[in-house]
């Protein structure tokens, strides 16, 4: 397959699903997936849990970011095997940091932070690749520069295709337009978003139901994935630091920018923690882009796509986004009430 063309596909297959989504996900319908009853109350009634599309959304974005990093790795003739294994490697760092760090910067036990988890995830890179290497059987010649390069790649993918789990939840949300840039005004209000809905989070901790505000999370998504898409056209010809250092030099570029368009809580200082990890994260990779051993072997995406067929990891990809959804789709600020009976006119 031409590699001018995959990029080209996976460019409208991204258009097209983030069309939809920046237009139907800020309404109220859109936050939640189902409620499931758990404890019967006095009243005969049940208390719900509540599961949202945002652990849907995180859950797509995960197994699409996998998936375009298997292609990657295998590629490049790096194993099946030792690319899963890198991957939950990566993952046992990244997954508890999105919550702790959540917990220590803004103070809320319940959140996520994706910068946080991308931060940890960028500095144990080289740890979970040596590691899996050495499980899996030591290499002369270990596949460091595409297998980081693929990491960062699949990042940028899965948190720009992420970010509509943030629309959906309300959550990463932009200041109202004309409090930033008037003069962008004219040009960002025909993008920009309302949210609906009382329970959005957008709504009860900022007040800003039915307010149009910046689309940070639509900018987010687009910057994302076409930083993701350019890095991955440069990966599949060979050139694997260049792919490493756009995708991180962009995506954390934006984040940095980005900061001042959003109204959520950022910590107490006006430079973000989050903004901090994002200019360590770039120098961090500058740093390891220097040293990066030569990697000759260019990519065969031919060869690279034939992994998708492969039975065990489709048992992966589905195993890997049940757990996801379970781990970020039950609300844990938000509740439900049932009320289950019988329709009598029914039977």
């Amino acid at each position: 397959m031409n590699n001018l063309w995959f990029c080209l596909g996976a460019a409208l297959f991204f258009a097209l699903f983030f069309a939809w989504g920046f237009r139907v996900l800020p309404r109220e319908d859109w936050q939640f997936l189902a409620v499931l009853p758990r404890k019967r109350l006095s009243d005969g009634a049940w208390e719900g849990q509540n599961l949202t599309f945002y652990g849907m959304f995180n859950a797509v974005a995960h197994v699409i970011a996998i998936m375009f990093f298997l292609v990657l790795t295998a590629s490049v003739g790096v194993s099946t095997a030792m690319s899963i294994l890198t991957f939950v490697l990566l993952m046992v760092f990244c997954l508890p940091a999105s919550r702790l760090l959540a917990r220590w910067i803004e103070n809320k036990p319940h959140n996520f932070t994706v910068s946080g988890a991308f931060f940890t995830g960028i500095i144990f890179a080289p740890v979970a690749i040596w590691l899996s290497d050495m499980i899996t059987g030591p290499s002369r010649d270990i596949a460091f520069a595409p297998l980081y390069a693929a990491m960062a790649i699949a990042y940028a993918i899965g948190e720009g295709t992420g970010r509509l789990a943030c629309i959906s939840f309300g959550c990463c949300y932009g200041r109202p337009l004309g409090n930033v840039l008037k003069g962008l005004d004219r040009f960002i209000r025909p993008l920009g978003f309302v949210f609906t809905g009382k329970t959005k989070k957008i709504c009860y901790a900022s007040g800003l139901e039915g307010v149009l505000v910046w689309p940070v999370q639509a900018f987010t998504s687009v910057i994302y994935v076409a930083a993701a898409l350019a890095s991955i056209y440069a990966f599949l010809i060979g050139s694997y630091g260049l792919a490493l250092v756009t995708t991180i030099v962009v995506t954390q570029g934006w984040r940095i920018l980005s900061e001042t368009f959003r109204a959520d809580f950022r910590g107490e200082s006006d430079v973000s923690v989050y903004q901090v990890f994002s200019l360590l994260s770039i120098g961090f990779v500058l740093v390891v882009w220097t040293w990066l051993p030569p990697f000759g072997q260019t990519a065969d995406l031919a060869a690279g796509l034939h992994v998708l067929w492969n039975v065990p990891t489709v048992f992966f990809l589905e195993a890997w986004a049940f757990f996801i959804f379970w781990y970020t789709g039950r609300s844990r600020v938000t509740g439900s009430c049932l009320n289950i009976h019988v329709k009598e006119e029914q039977i």
